[in-house]
């Protein structure tokens, strides 16, 4: 068999697998799920989801701007489809599949395949940063209730704020990894991809508010920066545990136990379990659109060549 049959087997297969442990990772809360949807308005779900992919937008913005920090600008509508699809990569276990799919996909295009694993790894390190601070901020408003020194938040802020930095940016990117083409990066380039990464943490906290089931929503003014900020934090918590596919598991344990105090456990494993079935919607949706859209915008490209990783 050639190289490139066995590549389209390779590229059916994560497409497949992609898809199979998305469900598979949600198969035993059915019955939890269908408990949870009744508590939420259809409209405020569909809302949610509208939202979760209005933030998966900024991060796939976020992404192709770093690309081109390092000297590789393909179309939008090429190297979204990239980002997206290969971001399914994040629901089989481990936690290279999303790398070295987009790294496929990406050198079709002319990108290095050690560039597109930096920028993957620049864009995480983004995420970390920004997460950082939105929870830091979450809990120095005391939005979100830690046991944690008092110092720590603080520390944690400047800490973030310092790692977006032009230069520290930069010797990050070097560390990661040693790659032939220097990143380069400007502070209007740190500015655009705060902004990109704000509005994605926002958009994420407003869809997980519409979340809350409507008795707690009417009994309790729970403030914005508690979704933002209970989301940030459990995005990291989410990471530390690699092993786990997109964060799946402690990611519900962590916002469970952060949104309890303001809304009782119950209510709080409701908007938990909810927001991961969102979330999960909006990657597979975002991401068919995405290959759909190349295709519409790239007819001469084939079918490989736009879509598969």
């Amino acid at each position: 068999m050639s190289r490139q049959a066995w590549m389209t087997v390779l590229r059916v297969v994560f497409l497949a697998a992609a898809v199979v442990f998305g469900w598979w990772w949600l198969r035993g809360d059915w019955d939890e799920v269908q408990d949870a949807i009744t508590t939420v308005s259809v409209w405020h779900a569909l809302v949610s989801v509208v939202l979760v992919i209005a933030g998966l937008s900024c991060t796939g913005f976020v992404w192709v701007r770093i690309l081109r920090n390092y000297g590789y600008g393909p179309p939008r509508s090429v190297s979204l489809p990239v980002f997206f699809v290969g971001q399914l990569g994040k629901y089989i276990p481990g936690s290279v599949w999303s790398f070295g799919a987009q790294a496929e996909m990406a050198r079709r295009h002319g990108v290095p395949a050690r560039t597109t694993v930096a920028t993957g790894l620049i864009f995480v390190y983004w995420n970390i940063v920004t997460s950082a601070l939105a929870g830091a901020i979450a809990i120095m408003l005391g939005a979100v209730d830690v046991d944690i020194p008092s110092w720590i938040a603080p520390i944690v802020a400047v800490g973030a704020v310092v790692g977006m930095v032009p230069m520290v940016v930069t010797v990050v990117g070097k560390r990661l990894v040693k790659n032939p083409t220097d990143l380069v990066v400007g502070w209007a380039d740190s500015a655009v991809l705060l902004v990109l990464m704000t509005g994605a943490w926002l958009a994420y906290g407003l869809a997980m508010k519409l979340l809350t089931p409507a008795s707690v929503a009417d009994d309790a003014a729970i403030p914005f920066a508690t979704f933002v900020g209970a989301f940030a934090i459990s995005y990291i918590l989410g990471l530390l545990v690699f092993f786990a596919p997109a964060g799946l598991g402690v990611r519900e344990v962590s916002l469970t136990v952060l949104l309890t105090p303001a809304m009782g456990v119950g209510a709080a494993a409701a908007v938990a379990l909810l927001t991961r079935v969102v979330h999960t919607a909006g990657d597979f949706g975002i991401a068919a659109a995405s290959w759909g859209l190349g295709r519409l915008l790239n007819p001469r490209r084939t079918d490989e060549e736009t879509a598969s990783p």
